[in-house]
């Protein structure tokens, strides 16, 4: 469900820091529709959850009544020779075997919702990467494409053109070059 919820919320984060840009370029109803979706998607699923987890909770306190109701129907007719003391103790252990039960689901459940933080590093690993490398556009086209350094290197080059016209071309090679 937190594969949901996070990239709402980045969605809506994003949206606040850039909402005098989103304002500028006119596109809120594309920001509005990516929104619904997300939010569509956290909803699908955290209802389903939510649900679910109603649904388990009625089954396991039905299932604990029914083993408590059952172990002291047995205890008061057919076994008349154990003491109410034992009585009480089994009843109160039944009483507390439906706790266990749902202590048992919600461990295991916690677990696999755990494994979410894998799914998380798996999508963090398909991000693509920014390159190391500068490029430089000319009529948007790519016209050079390599490591600052490299492209200094280049006498016609169009980035050390540009570095060299700049009033900061001293401090700009000694970036380029790591110092």
């Amino acid at each position: 469900m937190s594969n949901a919820r996070s990239p709402l919320f980045s969605h809506f984060g994003a949206a606040l820091q850039g909402i005098t840009s989103i304002r500028a370029y006119g596109v809120e109803d594309l920001f509005k529709a990516e929104a619904l979706k997300r939010v569509d998607k956290y909803t699908r699923s955290g209802r389903t959850f939510y649900n679910l987890n109603r649904w388990i909770c009625i089954r396991m306190d039905a299932l604990g009544g029914l083993f408590a109701s059952g172990l002291a129907a047995y205890m008061v007719y057919y076994r008349a020779s154990v003491d109410a003391s034992d009585t009480g103790f089994l009843l109160n252990m039944a009483v507390g075997f439906s706790s266990g039960i749902i202590w048992w689901v919600r461990i295991f459940n916690d677990f696999e919702v755990q494994g979410n933080s894998l799914e998380r590093i798996q999508d963090y690993l398909s991000i693509e990467q920014e390159p190391e490398s500068i490029m430089v556009l000319e009529a948007g086209k790519i016209v050079e494409f390599d490591s600052p350094a490299a492209l200094l290197r280049k006498e016609s080059g169009v980035f050390k053109s540009l570095v060299d016209e700049s009033g900061d071309r001293d401090a700009l090679y000694a970036m380029a070059k790591g110092q």
